[in-house]
């Protein structure tokens, strides 16, 4: 007869309970690595896919401007019209309207093959391209040349980017807005800079060569600092700022090298013409295009072959970044994490419940004159355009998505540029008020500007006074200006015990 042990009663089915447990959180955990995994593959679709449409249009209008110099040559040539001027006056603001619309027209395409690749709509985009649209009304553009070679562009482009918005924008497309913002003092322009304040990770380059120096002055940080930063818009580029081309109008009058290029083509093309020849403007490319990456991606060492010499050019490039959320599953640990954050210990990015992943993709279009040389070795824009090609975002850093920064943070940037200066106490519930919505996109950058700002000794650092070496409080600037002039690089172990956590 089995003899019945009545001590080992419910022992496998506790073991049964916890392997189970533990498999149910395996599959979780497998469940929202790939939910993270798909997402950021099927954004790198829509990224590439963006910004190769952006490029392709962007060639589709450089060769047609390209096709219009060789109009305008051959008229003056052969005297085709009886008032040449005015005939390249009229191909000139046919020219310039290419300018505005085919970029633009890019941008719409890009953003339905971002949408096509599986990218949703993005409300943020669609903010800061509103921002823009509302600028365009706005004295910034005031100033501006309102009627470039003929041609009254403002009411065009306003309709052109109001139906993009209304179409709903899913991608980020680089710009050379007139909007935007350059920042001065400049780490304030670095998203890294924010984060390695909130983070408490002080070892950063941006924060090295702020403290290091002298590169800020010590009374910058007295009174209401913020007011003092230096805001300067960018420079109407004179064509549109999506997509830009990088294009300038040159007047062979007053441009002897491009006087001279221009009798050079037409002996190239084995053509007749009079030596007098030197009146007209045409388009050409800008100082961009004269831009050339570091020699370590020419020669090989982060490519896998060489770049030829005719592919050795800045100008005109697509970039395009696109960020979503995606939900985690994995929800028991943020909710003691999202404590943390409501006890400041930790920044909202920790505790968030979701991941927001990002893709970024540059496309460039690519051809060669006859010789083999690039495009923009004769200054004057030709038809010579053939093909284009997805490269690496950092390799042109005239490509202002290149830093990889939030748009977001954009916006927050386009906010602290409208209302720093209006800001007496930063401390104050009516800044977090102000702020684009909603605010908790952006309550981070802001509370790293009041850490930074702040006057607390909620540190401690060591010093001699009178030959002892004693322990004096100081506050976060002075916290990691000792690190960086007495350290090489030091991740700070602490605060004191009085000090709130960032």
């Amino acid at each position: 007869m089995m003899r019945r042990h009545d001590g080992e009663n419910g022992h496998v089915m506790i073991f049964t309970i916890v392997l189970m447990v533990m498999l149910c959180l395996g599959v979780l955990v497998f469940y929202d690595l790939q939910h993270a995994i798909a997402g950021k593959v099927k954004f790198q679709a829509a990224a590439d896919s963006a910004a190769l449409t952006g490029a392709m249009w962007q060639k589709e209008a450089l060769n047609t401007i390209g096709e219009l110099n060789l109009v305008k040559v051959t008229n003056t040539l052969l005297e085709l019209d009886p008032d040449p001027v005015a005939a390249n006056q009229l191909v000139a603001r046919t020219q310039t309207r290419i300018s505005f619309a085919y970029p633009l027209m890019g941008l719409s395409a890009a953003q339905q093959a971002a949408r096509l690749n599986g990218a949703a709509i993005n409300p943020a985009v669609r903010q800061v391209m509103q921002y823009h649209l509302m600028r365009l009304n706005s004295a910034i553009y005031d100033q501006t040349e309102q009627c470039i070679n003929g041609y009254d562009w403002r009411q065009d482009y306003e309709e052109m980017l109001s139906e993009i918005i209304a179409q709903g924008p899913a991608v980020r497309m680089n710009s050379r807005m007139s909007a935007a913002t350059n920042i001065h003092p400049s780490w304030l322009g670095y998203e890294r800079f924010y984060w390695a304040i909130l983070s408490g990770n002080f070892c950063n380059g941006i924060i090295r060569s702020m403290f290091q120096n002298g590169s800020v002055p010590e009374d910058f940080w007295h009174h209401n600092w913020w007011q003092d930063i230096g805001m300067n818009r960018m420079s109407f580029a004179g064509e549109s700022e999506y997509l830009t081309l990088g294009i300038q109008f040159v007047s062979v009058e007053d441009n002897v090298a491009a006087a001279g290029e221009l009798r050079t083509m037409v002996r190239r093309y084995g053509w007749n013409y009079d030596d007098s020849f030197s009146s007209g403007s045409f388009c050409c490319y800008d100082g961009s295009w004269y831009y050339t990456p570091n020699k370590e991606w020419r020669d090989g060492r982060l490519l896998r072959g060489r770049v030829r010499d005719s592919a050795w050019h800045g100008g005109a490039i697509a970039g395009a970044q696109v960020e979503d959320v995606i939900t985690r599953t994995m929800n028991f640990r943020m909710n003691r994490d999202i404590k943390k954050y409501e006890r400041g210990e930790v920044n909202a990015k920790a505790a968030s419940s979701s991941y927001r992943p990002k893709a970024i993709a540059a496309a460039k279009t690519f051809g060669e004159l006859s010789s083999a040389e690039a495009p923009c070795a004769v200054p004057i824009i030709l038809p010579v355009f053939r093909n284009v090609a997805l490269v690496p975002s950092s390799m042109y850093p005239n490509n202002n998505l290149s830093n990889n920064q939030s748009i977001y943070f954009e916006l927050f940037l386009l906010w602290l540029a409208d209302h720093g200066r209006g800001i007496n106490d930063l401390w104050a519930d009516s800044v977090a008020d102000s702020l684009p919505a909603p605010a908790a996109n952006y309550i981070d950058y802001l509370r790293a500007l009041q850490a930074v700002s702040s006057n607390e000794l909620n540190y401690r650092i060591t010093t001699e006074i009178d030959g002892k070496t004693v322990t004096v409080p100081a506050t976060l600037r002075d916290y990691i200006r000792y690190w960086f002039e007495d350290h090489e690089c030091y991740d700070p172990p602490g605060r004191t015990s009085a000090g709130p956590s960032l």
